[in-house]
């Protein structure tokens, strides 16, 4: 099966080096996406043309760079007479009962005009439907390049942009959220490549975001080298509990920033890549994110700050990421209420002599690879055997546990029994993440997760 593909307006519109630049990306990123198909690519000046399964158009439809693809017959003609008989073989089946329209353009010398093949060509037609200039059910299209003509009925919407790669690369904060998937898809439309980087706070975020961080790659991002880093966040939170409350989310910000943008300038990167939306959470207020800018140097680009939380949703459910994102509150293992919406960069960097900033600096980044590792397995058996602290604020009832909240458990555990064996749960796997960080470091034996899979171990356990 043949595809016709027509670039972009942002490849066509470009001065003929620039055009024949993305050209090049886009017939690269087209190899790469159609790999594990049988195929034929050639490029055109006026476009490519696809000779592939039919199951290529899914492919064909995620690839950025494209504005439209069409389903084709190619035609070598000699005549017009010959012309118009291969057109009225391949369009008499399409326009049978129907409303329709034939429209008709040409590039080089011939002894017709493209008007003459659209009247001819209805004129063959019409015995099987009824023209209707103005409102067709179906467009019969005729595109004459000298001696050979495209004809196709259908013209199937791409998602434009530029190829993936074309305009550089740039260093993604994935939370494993919905804003940030989406903002990683408009990146890709904007011709940017993208490295995906996981503050990993505890729970099961990084599992989620590593998975989503694949899809991207492998559902989206054709043609990209994309990698997942990995920065184990836990000690840095630790730090952060020495912060004011109020500024708590905005410090975590804070150092969100500067490792990213340190590990920008290492991969040498021009810019950083985030989810933010105007006003979405008590970080991302004008005031907030405008205090955050002046925390870096590097360009911070966030595709979504005009967007509406409904529209991002919308948007997430059509590139297929929203139902495998977290969807808790915002960083809720640090503060939730009395935040500061309208922080100062005085205040904040007063709050930051608060903490040990060598631990931040002192981070170790590491390269994960985009697919599922395996979770630990953990019978019913060992947790009976462990004393529970439960730093859920409600819930089902765990029997026996200990019910406290995280600020008691950090001021406290010091004082617990070592010779004991904990088990720490919460309700998304954060805050109990954050206690066993800091509990091991102090030689206690312990294990944290959330609220769901301690209740999934003991329902495995029981079917």
């Amino acid at each position: 099966m043949k595809f016709l593909i027509k670039y972009s307006s942002e490849i066509a519109l470009k001065s003929d080096r620039t055009k024949r630049r993305l050209m090049h990306i886009l017939y690269t990123n087209l190899k790469e996406a159609l790999k594990e198909l049988d195929f034929q690519l050639r490029k055109e000046w006026f476009g490519m043309v696809v000779d592939a399964p039919p199951q290529a158009l899914n492919i064909l439809r995620r690839v950025f760079g494209i504005e439209i693809i069409s389903p084709v017959e190619e035609v070598q003609f000699e005549s017009l007479e010959e012309l118009l008989e291969r057109g009225r073989e391949i369009c008499i089946g399409k326009v049978n009962g129907k409303r329709f329209a034939v429209r008709s353009t040409r590039t080089g010398k011939h002894d017709f005009s493209s008007r003459d093949v659209e009247r001819q060509l209805g004129a063959l037609l019409v015995k099987a439907g009824k023209v209707d200039l103005t409102n067709p059910e179906i467009t019969c299209y005729v595109e004459i390049k000298g001696q050979r003509a495209f004809i196709y009925t259908e013209k199937i919407r791409g998602e434009g942009g530029f190829p993936l790669g074309s305009e550089g690369r740039v260093l993604a904060l994935l939370s494993g959220g919905i804003d940030s998937a989406v903002a990683v898809w408009y990146a890709y439309r904007m011709g940017l490549d993208v490295d995906f980087l996981f503050f990993d706070l505890g729970g099961e975020q990084r599992e989620i975001a590593l998975k989503m961080a694949r899809f991207l790659k492998e559902t989206w991002g054709y043609g990209s080298r994309g990698e997942f880093i990995h920065v184990p966040f836990q000690k840095v939170v630790a730090q952060i509990m020495n912060v004011r409350p109020s500024y708590r989310n905005l410090m975590l910000k804070y150092a969100f920033y500067r490792v990213s943008e340190r590990i920008a300038q290492e991969r040498k990167l021009d810019a950083i890549l985030t989810g933010e939306s105007i006003g979405q959470v008590s970080t991302q207020t004008l005031k907030n994110l405008s205090l955050l800018d002046r925390s870096t140097n590097t360009l911070i680009i966030r595709p979504l700050a005009a967007m509406r939380k409904s529209e991002i949703i919308e948007m997430a459910r059509r590139i297929g990421t929203f139902d495998m994102s977290y969807r808790g509150k915002e960083y809720c293992a640090i503060s939730k209420k009395n935040v500061e919406t309208h922080g100062s960069m005085e205040k904040l960097l007063l709050e930051k002599e608060k903490m040990d900033w060598s631990v931040v600096e002192n981070l170790k980044p590491r390269i994960l690879p985009l697919k599922q590792e395996k979770t630990e397995e953990i019978t019913p058996e060992d947790l009976y055997e462990r004393t529970i602290i439960d730093l859920r604020e409600g819930g089902r009832e765990i029997p026996g546990a200990v019910k406290m909240t995280l600020e008691k458990a950090v001021s406290s555990f010091s004082e617990w029994d070592k010779s004991r064996r904990y088990l720490i749960v919460c309700e998304k796997g954060m805050k109990s993440a954050l206690l066993e960080e800091m509990m091991r470091d102090a030689g206690f034996d312990v294990i944290s997760m959330s609220e769901n899979r301690f209740f999934q171990t003991f329902r495995d356990s029981n079917t």
